[in-house]
């Protein structure tokens, strides 16, 4: 109701009933805004990032960020390929990546003819051709063209693949040499992880770079439809939960009405524009959960089935949400939280030792 509207009904009652009045208004407006969510109240809720210290001078922490500053040499990776093969018989290419073979047909050589393929190409043709299609920009035109060199070197000498036979694999040698560089990117990526994040002193959680859930674009791939009903949740819908979610955000609202939590969010997945993630080595994770605490500080959970709370990728989440914490100053507190702790903790008691800490 516009407030010069108001005005003038107060105005038109009694002198008597005036006051009476003003205190229903006042008290439905108050009902009105504790309905709101804490977004809608305009209530601020800004997650520091987890940045590297280079020159003096924060970068923000991501996978190119990290290849960058270490830096990674191809060169220094085996210019060999143990995993590709050639059946003579079938004549098919034969190439394992992580444990699953992706096979190839080669063309006849008369089939390759008739689509006017060259064959006499000379070894410095071949090289030269596939180092225009696998041409990357973060390796240098002369460690990419040494490398390709290299390989090809390799193919011929130690394991016996003529020139023609590679002239007339071309296209699948470009594949698989975009795959091996790749590869060796991401080992590259996994050392620096570990050496410029986790061992690394010289990382802040810091504020100069933010997640501002008051800002962002809060639109979940699926809803929350269930009965339960989380007035704390920052927004006036919540992205999707599984059972042991909802036990997570029922933990919440518990610790909203002990006062120990103002709100939380159910942290959108694979959005960096408008959800909080971490770093990891190949790229980025996103916790299921992020809470104001009513002390200011700001609390990151992520819930872990039992069965894979030892796996490495919950290792790789727990150990940067951890460094997260320690570098924020006393500012944050990261989580892996789980049905049942060693201490037969569930997760609102688990909640709780975190929060008192």
């Amino acid at each position: 109701m516009p407030l010069a509207l108001e005005q003038k009904l107060i105005a038109a009652l009694p002198k008597k009933e005036q006051t009476y009045a003003v205190a229903v208004i006042t008290e439905y407006k108050k009902q009105l805004e504790k309905q709101k969510s804490p977004q809608e109240q305009g209530l601020p809720f800004s997650v520091p990032m987890l940045c590297l210290l280079e020159h003096r001078e924060l970068e923000l922490a991501v996978k190119d960020t990290i290849l960058e500053l270490q830096g990674w040499n191809l060169l220094d990776y085996p210019t060999t390929l143990p995993e590709f093969s050639f059946d003579e018989n079938s004549k098919t290419f034969a190439f394992d990546i992580e444990n699953e073979q992706i096979v190839w047909q080669l063309l006849t050589a008369q089939a390759q003819l008739s689509l006017a393929y060259q064959q006499d190409w000379t070894e410095l043709e071949l090289v030269e051709w596939l180092d225009r299609r696998v041409h990357q920009i973060d390796v240098q035109p002369i460690t990419m063209l040494t490398f390709v060199q290299r390989m090809i070197t390799h193919l011929q000498q130690q394991r016996g693949f003529s020139l023609d036979l590679l002239v007339r694999a071309k296209f699948i040698l470009q594949k698989v040499l975009l795959e091996k560089i790749s590869a060796y990117r991401q080992k590259a990526a996994t050392t620096g992880f570990q050496t410029l994040l986790l061992d690394n002193p010289m990382v802040e959680t810091s504020f100069n770079f933010s997640i501002d859930f008051s800002r962002v674009n809060y639109s979940p791939k699926a809803f929350y439809r269930g009965g339960l009903k989380f007035p704390k949740h920052y927004f006036a819908v919540i992205a999707d939960m599984n059972n042991e979610e909802i036990d997570c955000a029922k933990s919440f609202e518990r610790l909203h009405a002990e006062n120990k939590l103002a709100y939380w969010v159910r942290n959108l997945e694979s959005d960096p524009k408008n959800a909080f993630w971490l770093p990891t080595a190949t790229g980025k994770f996103y916790p299921d959960f992020v809470a104001m605490l009513n002390d200011g500080r700001l609390l990151v959970v992520e819930y872990k089935g039992d069965q894979l709370v030892t796996n490495d990728d919950s290792k790789e989440k727990n150990a940067i949400g951890r460094k997260w914490e320690a570098a924020s100053n006393g500012k944050t507190l990261f989580l892996m939280a789980v049905k049942k702790d060693e201490n037969g903790y569930g997760v609102y008691q688990q909640l709780k030792a975190k929060i008192a800490r």
